[in-house]
């Protein structure tokens, strides 16, 4: 026991030195590790290292001096963020020192407490250093380890015989814990190990429950310290490209990246059946465009979205023809970006939110761009519905559009000459030119020469940026002169960049023509999953197209050269399920760490007051035959996407609640059936069951049990007097009583399973014997020797 305790610790302190180093970004919190493993063998098994008393008094202060001088020197810069965290990295490096000199030591049960605290005290000053989801993985680790080795920690108190030397009373100097001894409550038996199946069971129950007890009080804890809009901004995700001002060169930054962004499953409407890879393949094509963020407004090198407010955003609501056949439901999944917009291929009808959400998706009516409302949190997982039909976006007429709109039911204004003004307007803003792009205005009319047919012209210029020779692509973020525009300088000097540059120098040369132009930032391309039947896009895929409007309806031009579809196919990979998990494993971790009050409210309170009253109302309608909401359930656990959420959790905690009632009700139903088995086949007299138990023999083994001596469940009465009376036989002997244990099993026998009925003398004689049996205990108790 000893040596697994010894062994425990030392893992525990090696791995609180893991975590504080990760967490700090440097190697000295990690030298422990080494020391760890030679005090263990040097100091604690062989013993061949012991410092004195005044070498680890020294040792101290040396700790307290350096962590001191390292710490004053950091407070010179206390105002600064680096400056704090400097400080409590000093402190840190204190706390590791004083464990290297208590390892050093021949440690007593005191040291061993001091270095637990100590790897508590390592792991709470890294977790003020960091918040990656890493450093929770080694928490949830260092729980499980931490809680063995204090349950190792307190057999091993309890083992008299393993006691470190200078820790055993004179009373205890030779003694052995052997058979039917105890010490301390504990009771040990040669047949069996303390360290056995159920002790390491019942210490991962333990570790499981204080886990879930303590995230429970974590999340649920109500947080006014917590601002929600600066808990919002600390939580965006890495993307960029899709907010309200985007500069040039923004998605370049994620273009290398193989993060998922997200999944998309496609079912056919209205049975909802599952798409198979060839219908995946013609609804989606070779390279589908997934529309995000719709960028009207540039300005030296920085796109914005329109200034045109009234009646753009409008509740894309399910529309009246979503049960016609040959529409298409594109269920997705969308990672938390840091930004409102959400994504969509093909020509969209309506979307709507998935699961709980109280919220709406807004569509914008001059943009057809899809929107979360300002309720819903940037910070976490986001999964809606997309109802669209087989065509593209560019397929549709304006006018289609509109009667789409009017049968989803949105709000129009009652005069429509007023809304087509308004659209007018809109057309207006795509068509302006900057007065700083001379040059640019210049380029393009030596581009489309004398030709006056706009489609032409469209075609001329997409030609040209793509398909000329002259530009290429590449990720490199650069600019040759900084005097001019980004625009003019990657027309005429550097004539390289990424998609965002080719759609920003065609919109501007279809404006110089007077054809209004946008650019859209969004994704192309993406990986099809044939086992899991889901279509994953990553942020590699990130891409940005012009949409021009040509001939009452919108058309779509990419620009870009075929370089960076080769590019994206050398990079992308196929996401596998784990990574979907981690990707999932992340995201909650992040929204957990910085939860404002409001989003507690909205995430945590509201969902699961919601889900009880679903699954109450779920119930209910089963128990009346409705066995839609087992459908949904079946369907629900059909998605492993779908397992690591907190709807997976609830489910999963659903489920083990279940199976452990049903457990229990179990265990109860065979034991009452053992019960009335026992019940029936016990046809003995009254005689019979009054000999169950004998009356002298339960003497004996009670004057026994007193002095800490009792039979194991498995031994007979034999094997009992035979094994567990051998080091009281000189006592016995003393009075002439060595060989009467032996003559009690044999009337015991008698009486039990002989049923026999003993005669005065005999009763007699045993009552006598007993009672000299307690004395010379007694005796022995108090005068060992």
């Amino acid at each position: 026991m000893q040596k697994v305790f010894q062994l425990s610790l030392t893992f525990l302190v090696s791995l609180a030195s893991i975590i504080l180093a990760f967490a700090e970004g440097g190697p000295l919190p990690a030298l422990t590790i080494p020391i760890a493993l030679a005090t263990y063998y040097f100091v604690d098994r062989a013993k061949l290292l012991r410092l004195p008393d005044i070498a680890v008094t020294l040792l101290g202060i040396g700790a307290f001096l350096a962590a001191g001088t390292e710490f004053f020197t950091a407070a010179q810069e206390m105002d600064t963020p680096d400056g704090v965290t400097a400080a409590v990295i000093a402190g840190g490096h204190l706390i590791i020192y004083l464990t290297w000199a208590f390892l050093l030591q021949q440690k007593t049960h005191r040291h061993s407490w001091w270095i637990f605290a100590l790897s508590v005290l390592q792991v709470s000053i890294a977790s003020v250093l960091t918040d990656s989801i890493f450093f929770g993985i080694g928490l949830v680790l260092f729980m499980f380890l931490a809680v063995w080795t204090m349950s190792t920690f307190l057999l091993y108190r309890s083992t008299p015989s393993e006691k470190p030397v200078g820790e055993i009373s004179p009373s205890e100097e030779g003694a052995f814990a052997g058979p039917g001894e105890c010490w301390n409550g504990l009771s040990l038996d040669v047949r069996e190990s303390l360290i056995s199946f159920r002790f390491v069971r019942n210490s991962l129950v333990v570790t499981c429950l204080s886990l879930l007890l303590s995230a429970g009080f974590f999340l649920y804890t109500p947080r006014p310290w917590q601002d929600a809009s600066a808990s919002m901004a600390s939580t965006l995700a890495t993307l960029t490209g899709f907010t309200k001002e985007v500069r040039l060169g923004d998605i370049g930054e994620i273009l290398e990246s193989n993060d998922s962004v997200m999944s998309i499953r496609l079912f056919r409407s209205p049975d909802r059946s599952l798409l198979s890879e060839e219908q995946y393949r013609a609804f989606l094509g070779a390279e589908p465009l997934f529309r995000g963020a719709v960028l009207e407004r540039y300005e030296n090198g920085r796109w914005q979205t329109s200034s045109m407010e009234p009646f753009e955003n409008k509740p894309a609501r399910p529309a009246r023809r979503d049960k016609v056949e040959g529409l298409v439901i594109q269920q997705v999944t969308l990672q938390p970006i840091g930004a409102e917009t959400l994504f969509a291929h093909g020509n969209l009808i309506s979307a709507v939110p998935l699961g709980w959400e109280r919220d709406e998706i807004l569509r914008n009516y001059f943009s057809d761009e899809l929107l979360r409302d300002s309720r819903s949190h940037l910070n976490q997982e986001y999964r809606y519905e997309v109802l669209s039909d087989y065509r593209g976006f560019d397929a549709a007429p304006r006018q289609e559009r509109l009667e789409w709109q009017r049968g989803s039911l949105i709000r129009l204004p009652e005069d429509l000459k007023t809304l087509r003004f308004l659209f007018d307007e809109y057309l207006r803003e795509l068509k302006q030119f900057p007065a700083g792009l001379s040059q640019l205005r210049a380029v393009t009319r030596e581009v489309v020469d004398d030709i006056t047919i706009d489609e032409a012209k469209a075609f001329k210029i997409l030609h040209w940026l793509r398909d000329s020779g002259e530009f290429s692509y590449t990720l490199v973020r650069d600019r040759s002169d900084r005097s001019i525009d980004p625009l003019e300088d990657f027309l005429l000097n550097r004539k390289s960049g990424h998609c965002e540059y080719f759609a920003s120098a065609m919109v501007m040369m279809l404006r110089a023509e007077g054809i209004p132009a946008r650019m859209v930032s969004g994704f192309k391309g993406g990986i099809y999953s044939e086992r899991h039947r889901v279509f994953h896009v990553q942020q590699l895929h990130a891409h940005a197209w012009v949409e021009a409007y040509l001939g009452d309806r919108w058309r779509v031009f990419d620009p870009t050269p075929a370089r960076r579809n080769e590019q994206v196919a050398d990079l992308q990979t196929t996401p596998p399920i784990w990574e979907t998990w981690w990707s999932n494993a992340k995201s909650n971790w992040v929204t957990a760490l910085r939860l404002s009050k409001d989003g507690q409210q909205e995430m945590l309170f509201e969902p699961l007051w919601n889900a009880f009253r679903s699954l109450y109302e779920s119930a209910k309608q089963l128990l009346q035959g409705n066995t839609a909401s087992l459908r949904h359930a079946i369907e629900f656990l059909k998605q492993p996407d779908q397992w690591f959420s907190w709807k997976g959790g609830l489910a999963a905690m659903l489920i083990v609640s279940v199976l452990w009632i049903l457990r229990w009700i179990m265990i109860r139903v065979w034991r009452l059936a053992n019960q009335v088995a026992k019940a029936v086949s016990s046809r003995g007299t009254t005689q019979e069951r009054r000999l169950q138990k004998v009356a002298f023999y339960e003497r004996f083994l009670g004057i026994l049990r007193k002095h800490g001596i009792a039979p194991a469940p498995t031994q007979t009465a034999r094997e009992f007097v035979t094994q567990s009376l051998a080091d009281l036989e000189p006592k016995l002997a003393s009075h002439g009583m060595r060989s009467w244990p032996d003559e009690l099993v044999e009337d015991f026998y008698r009486v039990r399973f002989g049923h026999e009925t003993l005669d005065a003398a005999t009763t007699a004689e045993l009552t006598h014997r007993l009672d000299e049996l307690e004395s010379c205990l007694n005796q022995r108790e108090t005068d060992p020797s």
